[in-house]
């Protein structure tokens, strides 16, 4: 432990029932409103208002450069993505906003057609999250525990892993 930083835990002693809600294991935790300052958290709600959670592309279907003028880094990018909702009931939050790249490599600003030279590739954060255990001695019961996650945020062009450079 780092000084001058307290770690705080779940107490892996307290047990719940399947009745009792959830936040007030956050309470406990100290992570009660924590959770909303991550674009996975916040997202989920956009995504399922929106009634879909990916654009009308595939992992497979690289789109023309898209909306040049939109706010939507994902619809700017010239290594576009969407994203998915991971579902998890033994996490919480239950719900994540996962992005995906839609394109192997990353779209020629001039042209607006992907080209390999470049790769996408995901950007992650590291994210805490509880996860829901059974309890040791009622398995009827549970209790939650800290677990640290990558979640993916979104999308960004690389050189590829072996690059050769142009003769000169």
């Amino acid at each position: 432990m780092c000084a001058g930083r307290r770690e705080k835990r779940v107490r892996e002693d307290r047990c719940w029932g399947p009745g009792q809600p959830t936040e007030r294991a956050l309470r406990l935790s100290g992570r009660t409103g924590a959770w909303v300052r991550f674009p996975s958290v916040y997202l989920v709600e956009k995504l399922e208002t929106r009634g879909g959670h990916r654009r009308h592309h595939s992992a497979q279907d690289c789109p023309k450069l898209l909306q040049p003028g939109s706010s939507d880094p994902s619809h700017r990018s010239i290594s576009p993505w969407t994203y998915r909702i991971d579902y998890d009931e033994n996490r919480f939050p239950e719900k994540l906003a996962f992005a995906e790249c839609l394109c192997k490599g990353c779209i020629n600003t001039a042209s607006g057609l992907e080209e390999h030279h470049l790769n996408s590739v995901l950007l992650e954060q590291t994210m805490m999250v509880l996860r829901r255990r059974p309890c040791p001695h009622d398995p009827h019961l549970y209790s939650f525990q800290m677990h640290y996650i990558r979640v993916p945020v979104g999308c960004t062009c690389v050189l590829p892993r072996k690059h050769t450079l142009p003769s000169a």
